[in-house]
């Protein structure tokens, strides 16, 4: 990893990256801010293929205050970031 120190320095934008810049992000998946992430990985390969764009960022986490955990699929491409889908 690069040493970066500005990067540190600057609050994130609470949307998915997107190419055309922040104001065209997808939100966040409900709940994510401030929750308990359980786990974090990828899909595995279906019949040896991606079962989401680029792989699949899978992010299952427990929303501050519930006691039912999300699971939320990311998919993305140099394009940005989406959510695939959330269970």
């Amino acid at each position: 990893m690069r040493d970066r120190p500005e990067i540190g320095d600057q609050s994130p934008i609470p949307v998915l990256p997107s190419i055309y810049g922040p104001d065209r992000g997808e939100p966040l998946p409900r709940g994510i801010e401030g929750a308990t992430i359980l786990k974090i990985g990828m899909l595995p390969l279906k019949d040896g293929r991606r079962q989401a764009e680029g792989g699949g960022l899978v992010i299952e986490y427990l929303p501050r205050g519930e006691s039912r955990s999300i699971r939320a699929v990311l998919a993305f491409t140099e394009l940005g970031m989406w959510v695939d889908e959330i269970s």
